[in-house]
């Protein structure tokens, strides 16, 4: 008797440790390296979604558009595109988006007079609506980038430096450029 109660027990005690948990997780949440001069490394993460309800962890993601003149053609499509994303994260509970845009640098012969290497548009806010609103105005109005890499690193590396990402938050940028 006293062996089917000790049993009974253990079993108890280890179903909620082997509980599914219903949480996204990032593998590996967290890389450092320092690299001299010319090397590079690739670093793959891994960002899994369950099939569960999102969860209240917090979400931080940076639009980041190149509004340089090659963009034009493609800028409607790509603003579509961040709206439709920016929708469905909508179901997300802890969400916080904003905006950032680049063009070139305003010194010939690398960009023209009127271009600017980084703009936060808008950094994080809770929710969607006035990211849908910026995605719909700054990042549609394209001129300047008078060679092709324009300022797409420097923008990238402004954006990750100048965000006031939460503590916590998984982080995330999405990138709409042709360059």
């Amino acid at each position: 008797m006293k062996k089917q109660v000790l049993a009974g027990a253990l079993v108890a005690l280890l179903v909620p440790l082997t509980a599914p948990v219903h949480a996204d997780t990032l593998d590996p949440s967290v890389f450092a390296a320092t690299l001299a001069p010319g090397e590079s490394i690739t670093v793959r993460k891994t960002f899994t979604i369950e099939d569960a309800a999102p969860v209240d962890a917090p979400l931080d993601v940076m639009f980041l558009f190149d509004t340089t003149s090659s963009m034009n053609p493609v800028i409607a499509a790509a603003r579509a595109k961040a709206v439709d994303i920016l929708t469905g994260l909508g179901t997300f509970g802890d969400l916080a988006t904003g905006v950032a845009t680049y063009r070139d640098y305003p010194i010939s012969p690398f960009g023209s007079p009127g271009d600017y290497p980084f703009a936060l548009n808008q950094d994080l806010s809770l929710g969607g609506a006035g990211t849908a609103g910026v995605i719909s105005g700054p990042a549609t109005d394209t001129g300047g980038g008078n060679d092709t890499p324009e300022s797409g690193l420097h923008a990238l590396s402004e954006l990750a430096s100048t965000t006031s990402w939460r503590a916590d938050s998984s982080r995330f940028v999405l990138h709409f450029a042709d360059a």
